[in-house]
């Protein structure tokens, strides 16, 4: 999606994995998003969107958005996590 600036993303999901609660070896959550390790790349996703909002970092960028408003939502949440910590 073009609204989406990757370095953010990328900034966010390195934070949950420092600050987040570890669920299992592989999820991570803080503020409202899970993060996912996988072998080559992450996915961070928006818990109350019930996974359907995701970016997918391996060898590209891969956007899922159901709708403008989940990736309004899953953006305003990504923004105020980079901000809080």
């Amino acid at each position: 999606m073009k609204h989406v600036n990757e370095n953010l993303v990328k900034r966010v999901h390195e934070k949950i994995l420092r600050f987040g609660k570890r669920l299992n070896n592989r999820h991570y959550f803080l503020g409202g998003l899970y993060a996912h390790k996988s072998g080559d790349g992450f996915v961070v996703t928006v818990s109350d969107a019930y996974n359907l909002v995701k970016l997918n970092f391996g060898s590209r960028l891969q956007c899922e958005f159901v709708s403008n408003e989940k990736e309004y939502m899953f953006l305003r949440k990504v923004k105020k996590l980079d901000r809080q910590y």
